[in-house]
């Protein structure tokens, strides 16, 4: 493995892209009910952990990404209108 390019760094950046693609949409679309996907995948999450016997362990990073998600498609949305707007 190169130095200075570990997980934390890939991490990091795939953060950092999904931010961009969400924010990306959001301007694209310009929709509030784009809001609703990532509920309804915070949904299908929250029951697959409630099922008796899943393997999912408690560590889970997907309730943080669903959140990144929902807060820059609502930043993609606002931009969206801001930037359509008549004046």
């Amino acid at each position: 493995m190169c130095p200075g390019i570990g997980s934390k760094t890939l991490m990091d950046m795939s953060l950092f892209l999904v931010a961009v693609l969400a924010t990306a949409l959001g301007t694209w679309l310009r929709r509030w009910w784009l809001l609703m996907l990532p509920i309804a995948a915070a949904t299908g999450a929250a029951l697959l952990l409630a099922m008796p016997g899943t393997r999912v362990d408690a560590d889970n990073p997907l309730p943080f990404l669903l959140v990144l998600i929902e807060l820059f498609l609502a930043v993609g949305v606002t931009a969206g209108k801001r930037l359509t707007r008549p004046t």
